[in-house]
């Protein structure tokens, strides 16, 4: 089969289901899904929570 074929056939998804080249584009797309977070840094993380200021030291507080 021809190379550029080939490629074409997966980018317009042309091949039918339960065919070698359809199991071959769903485990790459499966591939992606499962390891793409952890081989790429989306820098998608939540940011980290502020420290809240307090006035004054714990031991300013306490009384004697």
């Amino acid at each position: 089969m021809n190379p550029l074929k080939t490629i074409k056939g997966y980018i317009w998804w042309t091949y039918e289901r339960g065919s070698f080249h359809y199991d071959v584009m769903v485990t790459i797309i499966l591939l992606f899904i499962f390891l793409a977070p952890r081989l790429i840094d989306f820098r998608d993380k939540p940011p980290a929570p502020s420290a809240h200021p307090i006035s004054g030291s714990a031991s300013s507080q306490v009384t004697k």
